[in-house]
């Protein structure tokens, strides 16, 4: 069957500063741009027929160009935006300024004097175009001319974000900018506060949904370069991760030794709730964006459950669930203590599926398949036909090395393919960790773990499960083996520093804005 395209080819003729420079940090030249620099893009839509008279084959329109100029992206005080089509067609478009206005038949320049979401489809024929959508974010004279050589962010939406982690996103207009692009990324967005003690501090953390046209539904986009995905985590590192980058750290660690864990890009972000223009006020910093822990082809690779999953070996995987602290709406469930014999700090909490997405025979299963594996633990025998070993191993020295004192207690992952066996991991969440100035509890890199200086922390060698592995002597010589190798290669002090370094030349210049702009946080 033919396809109807509609491509937008963007060319761009803003108003404000336009800059191309070069700036030099830590030996590597960079190429930095203002967020107005100029160049062409495209995006396509394909269509579906208005007349299901002949379902097999539509009266389909020759190709169908949109041009519309200028680029989407960012613009100063006002902006006329120019909609052509080359086919015989007939172009609506519709506007989003916290609320959508009705679609209308373009006929005339759209003129935009605030942040802006516009949607655009076709019709010729028999048939439409889907909704395509593109953001304008107005931003001032300052922020015209600012540049970086990391990807800059803009957020804009009409409405107050809350603090409180626990309400619905807010839909956003975004425009991520990016070193050596030409083309800036628009999208709508939802947004909201995360987090549980970090949703109280003044740069906030945010969990960011990419959306599907003026739907607030997930839309898979490329972001940064991640693979396709819809959802992200913005971290915002302040009080306990000062050096910026102890999660992006930990998490290429994982990586480096083929454990999966989220990749992750530095940013610098600005964030507005209301119609007024971007400027520096809304600057927030050096931020992190992370993928969120979900299942996925690229994130952690469990085939999907689908609820009439119910009998072997269907019902065997895949579950992807934490140990942490319940939210509002979960009541989490305990399982695989081995009579008591194995102590949790929290319950474990059903991610995906989620808990009210599980069939009662998924549920049960997998709270058996935990019994079963823990009394098996408990009793040495053969333990290690229910879980896979090393990634228990990999997963317990990495929040070892970096004295993780929420390590395993709070987002201590699981997750298990079907007719796999339990895995440990991915990591997460490390910005307490590593002589964190503002936590006690990870100071003292003599002791290997914070137990030994403090009760609030977690027991490594004692925590749920890991107390039956590290009862087992065959166990401790593997695990002592595996953190040998590691410490000689992708732990090594060279091969961390190499790490480490290459970040803090990436985000110095940065870094220092950041610091400017949370001076009580040095």
């Amino acid at each position: 069957m033919p396809v109807f395209t509609i491509i937008f080819s963007i060319f761009l003729s803003c108003t404000g500063p336009n800059q191309n420079s070069q700036t030099t940090h830590t030996g590597t030249l960079v190429e930095t741009q203002s967020p107005l620099d100029t160049e062409t893009s495209t995006v396509t839509t394909s269509v579906v027929p208005t007349d299901t008279t002949d379902t097999e084959n539509p009266p389909f329109p020759d190709l169908a160009v949109v041009t519309a100029s200028p680029l989407p992206g960012l613009f100063v005080k006002s902006v006329e935006v120019l909609l052509s089509a080359s086919a015989d067609a007939t172009i609506y478009y519709s506007l989003e300024r916290g609320t959508q206005t009705p679609f209308s038949a373009y006929t005339e320049p759209v003129i935009l004097t605030e942040s802006t979401l516009l949607h655009v489809y076709v019709s010729a024929e028999n048939t439409i175009s889907e909704v395509s959508t593109t953001a304008y974010v107005l931003v001032d004279d300052e922020v015209s001319a600012f540049t970086s050589d990391i990807p800059i962010m803009f957020i804009s939406g009409h409405q107050q974000i809350s603090d409180n982690p626990d309400v619905e996103r807010v839909p956003t207009a975004m425009v991520v900018v990016e070193p050596n692009k030409s083309t800036p990324l628009t999208a709508r967005a939802g947004i909201k506060v995360r987090g549980s003690s970090s949703a109280a501090h003044p740069k906030k953390p945010y969990a960011l949904e990419t959306w599907a046209s003026f739907e607030n539904e997930d839309e898979d986009m490329a972001l940064l370069d991640f693979p396709l995905d819809s959802d992200w985590v913005l971290y915002a590192p302040i009080v306990y991760d000062r050096a910026l980058m102890r999660n992006s750290l930990m998490y290429a660690l994982s990586n480096s030794i083929n454990r999966y864990a989220p990749r992750t890009r530095f940013i610098e972000l600005f964030v507005v709730d209301d119609s007024d223009a971007v400027s520096m006020s809304h600057y927030v910093g050096v931020y992190a964006v992370i993928e969120k822990i979900k299942r996925g082809d690229d994130r952690v690779d469990v085939v999907k459950l689908d609820a009439f999953d119910n009998k072997e070996p269907d019902v065997s995987g895949g579950y992807l669930f934490k140990e942490d602290r319940t939210g509002p709406s979960e009541s989490g469930f305990t399982a695989g203590t081995a009579g008591g014999q194995f102590s949790f700090q929290q319950s474990f909490v059903n991610i995906d599926p989620g808990e009210d997405d599980l069939s009662p025979e998924q549920s049960s299963w997998l709270k058996g398949y935990l019994n079963i594996f823990a009394f098996s633990l408990a009793n040495q025998e053969a333990y290690d036909t229910y879980i896979d070993v090393d990634s228990f191993i990999d997963h317990h020295i990495l929040n070892l090395y970096s004295k993780n004192p929420d390590g395993f207690r709070l987002s201590g992952y699981f997750h298990k393919d079907r007719e796999g066996l339990l895995h440990a991991g991915p990591i997460w969440d490390f910005d307490r960790t590593m002589y964190c100035s503002s936590d006690g509890r990870a100071d003292n890199p003599t002791w290997w773990d914070a137990s030994n200086e403090t009760s609030d922390t977690t027991y490594y060698f004692t925590h749920g499960w890991f107390e039956g592995l590290f009862n087992d002597p065959v166990f401790r010589e593997r695990y002592f083996e595996r953190l040998s190798e590691l410490l000689d290669n992708e732990l090594s002090t060279k091969s961390v520093n190499a790490i480490i370094d290459a970040m803090q030349s990436e985000i110095s210049e940065a870094a220092e804005r950041n610091f400017t702009q949370w001076s009580d946080y040095p």
